[in-house]
């Protein structure tokens, strides 16, 4: 399921909570950093909350492991995967 919802993706999560709970989809989610960074958080938040873990996607297309404390850090905009 792709989310991109320009910085409400945490509602989506939020109002899904269960279905995301029991239905364990992949994800990929729009992550914005800077000024919109704090919002971005709850999203990853609740993702962890839920058990998923966040890759990122390399210049090949390749997923590498993230690491929830590096989502601090984001700038732009950046697309992560999430997954059981």
């Amino acid at each position: 399921i792709k989310i991109d919802v320009e910085g409400a993706e945490h509602l989506i999560i939020k109002g899904g909570y269960k279905f995301f709970k029991e239905n364990n989809p992949i994800l990929i989610v729009e992550i914005l950093g800077d000024e919109f960074l704090e919002n971005s958080m709850k999203t990853v938040n609740l993702l962890k909350e839920l058990n998923y873990k966040p890759y990122s996607i390399n210049l090949a297309g390749d997923l590498e492991n993230f690491d929830y404390e590096n989502f601090k850090h984001t700038r732009g905009v950046c697309n992560f995967v999430f997954k059981k």
